[in-house]
């Protein structure tokens, strides 16, 4: 059996959103439920899934999946595991930095030192998390500059 892992399913869910083809959208669905079968199949009441957990935890399982002895059940539980803790952290630190950007932005906006970087980070910021108050920003720092 060969391990599906949540950032496989969350690329695929991307594309058939990004594409729109009924072809990924089945794509997705079908790698979806193989997904969940898997974890029914891996996970019980003795190995539990963690779905939010502390680097400790990770850990033990790592050490448990290098130990002598260990299943394929074990390396798999860790493999996936892992994979989870590092989409979490990502996604912690994608939410950090909109509002690191947001507060530079805002801080520019404020003391009147608007220069072209603000200008490219606004548009990114806009365009990968189109708020009402993320489009008024860059809409502000494209007036500032002109």
């Amino acid at each position: 059996m060969s391990v599906i892992l949540e950032s496989q399913v969350e690329k695929a869910k991307a594309e058939a959103q990004q594409s729109g083809n009924p072809r990924k959208l089945a794509e997705y669905s079908r790698l979806k439920q193989l997904y969940r079968e898997q974890l029914n199949v891996l996970f019980d009441e003795e190995n539990p899934f963690l779905r939010s957990f502390r680097g400790e935890a990770l850990d033990e399982m790592k050490a448990k999946a290098e130990a002598d002895g260990a299943t394929n059940a074990d390396k798999e539980r860790y493999a996936i595991q892992a994979d989870r803790f590092k989409m979490q952290e990502e996604g912690r630190r994608a939410h950090v930095g909109i509002h690191e950007a947001k507060a530079t932005l805002r801080q520019a906006l404020q003391s009147g030192e608007v220069k072209p970087e603000h200008e490219k980070m606004a548009r990114d910021l806009a365009a990968s998390n189109s708020t009402n108050e993320n489009v008024s920003i860059f809409t502000q720092i494209q007036r500032a500059l002109n």
